[in-house]
């Protein structure tokens, strides 16, 4: 049968970073694409050969393609896959010759299932971030070396012994003069790259959205915030500008994107709203009671219906099926790339749901979970009355660090540490892999809400009817 492809999904982002050694320092021609195959129905490609054609367009989507290569591989159990672009078939171009530095540059994917020359368009996005090493490679070399100076003369040789009886050994001679320092080579003009500094957290803080906003989301280049008090939506583009749309379901709390559009979860009327890019809204009704997070799961949105311990799946044209069995008061709601998984306020566990809507539920998180995130291999949860996060595997065991700030209460990844919102003292923490955590004041007050842009995290401030923009620093 043939599989048709109709998405990836990137999971890992794509860092590049670089360190400047010398002039002949080599340069590797390549970075790392990981992403995870689905066929036409969302289901992951498990354990499947795939073959990609990979284009880096110049200027914009559709501009002058500058390089072209086809690879292969395989997907793990998972659907995900990592190729190395740069080392692929060559097609067209020279990726060492790529100018990094004179303009922006697009990466389109094209793929298929068959190993043939037809491929499906998976679309095109735009490298956000400059390889470093790539345009360090061109960087102006070092100055030459001073010349050495002249060696001191040699000191007197001491006075010999009597014959017979060894003598004593000679006084040393007395050290040269000092050589002539050689002039300072001229500085090497490698590119400013931020990563390397060590500095504060940056914070930049935005009012004037709706009332009370809590859940955030990012559709690819703005965020959007669900305003829990006055039934609205705030989109929120990279440079702070403000636009708010209201007509949501009563008390809309979670927000999530599908690809297209957003969708709000509505507490107070049992109910999703699905909002347009340009603001113009519908609402289905049907959900759970109280729904109050949500998630896409790469074709329906799902959401924690907290008063009645269920959960809804919405297909896209808002069709409603409710599933029962998970925790107490189910509240947060993230998806692995196969199954989502819900926290349960009420009871200290989490609850995996597969897409036919079977349940297991997993005890022992910390006290009250309140929201969970993904991390291309684990998942993340909140305990807000305990001042902890804890990870959980896909086998469900559990791992609890201690030490975030008060409260916290949302949660989101950001290609390599997990941030965290303190809804009680205005703060986040980061937290690494290894559960080492750092914890940053300086966000409006009582942030509930987080996201993850690609460069930054963005918190919404339930307590300022505001957003507050985190600048994601490697350096950090």
């Amino acid at each position: 049968m043939k599989t048709k492809i109709t998405k990836l999904s990137v999971l890992v982002l794509i860092t590049v970073c670089c360190s400047l050694f010398n002039a002949t320092a080599q340069v590797p021609q390549a970075f790392n694409y990981q992403a995870v195959a689905r066929d036409g129905s969302g289901n992951t490609l498990a354990n499947q050969s795939i073959w990609l054609k990979i284009n880096i367009h110049q200027t914009d989507s559709t501009g002058t393609i500058a390089y072209s290569e086809r690879d292969s591989a395989t997907t793990n159990l998972f659907g995900l896959f990592t190729i190395a672009i740069g080392k692929g078939k060559v097609l067209s171009g020279t990726f060492s010759s790529i100018a990094w530095s004179a303009g922006d540059y697009w990466l389109q994917v094209e793929m298929n299932t068959t190993g043939s020359s037809s491929y499906t368009n998976m679309g095109a996005s735009q490298l956000l971030t400059v390889p470093y090493a790539m345009y360090a490679a061109n960087a102006g070399v070092p100055g030459v070396t001073g010349a050495t100076g002249p060696t001191g003369p040699k000191g007197d040789t001491g006075v010999a012994g009597i014959q017979g009886t060894t003598g004593s050994t000679g006084a040393t001679g007395t050290t040269g003069a000092q050589g002539i320092t050689g002039p300072t080579g001229a500085a090497a003009t490698a590119p400013y790259i931020p990563l390397f500094q060590w500095l504060p957290v940056p914070m930049t803080t935005y009012s004037g959205t709706g009332s009370e906003p809590y859940g955030i989301a990012f559709d690819g280049t703005n965020m959007w915030t669900a305003n829990n008090n006055d039934n609205s939506v705030t989109k929120i583009t990279p440079s702070g500008t403000i636009t708010t749309y209201t007509g949501t379901g009563n008390n809309p709390v979670g927000i999530a994107f599908d690809g297209a559009n957003m969708w709000t979860a509505n507490q107070g009327s049992n109910s999703v709203t699905k909002i347009t890019p340009s603001g113009t809204m519908t609402t289905y009704t049907g959900t759970g009671n109280g729904p109050i997070g949500i998630a896409f799961d790469g074709t329906n949105m799902w959401t924690t219906n907290i008063w009645d311990n269920t959960v809804t799946k919405i297909t896209p044209a808002g069709a409603m099926t409710t599933y029962t069995g998970t925790g107490n008061n189910p509240q947060g709601i993230a998806f692995d790339g196969t199954n989502m998984w819900v926290t349960n306020n009420g009871d200290a566990s989490v609850t995996m749901i597969s897409p036919t809507g079977a349940i297991t539920t997993y005890a022992g998180t910390g006290a009250s979970p309140w929201n969970i995130a993904f991390d291309g291999i684990n998942m993340w949860v909140t305990n807000h009355d305990e001042q902890s996060v804890t990870k959980i595997t896909p086998a469900g065991s559990m791992t609890k660090y201690n030490g975030t700030g008060t409260s916290p209460s949302a949660i989101a990844f950001d290609g390599i540490n997990t941030w965290v919102t303190n809804h009680a003292d205005g703060s986040v923490t980061k937290i690494t892999p290894a559960g080492t955590m750092t914890t940053y004041s300086g966000t409006g007050s009582g942030p509930l809400g987080i996201a993850f842009d690609g460069t930054n995290m963005w918190t919404a401030n339930n307590g300022a009817s505001s957003v507050t923009k985190i600048l994601v620093n490697r350096g950090y």
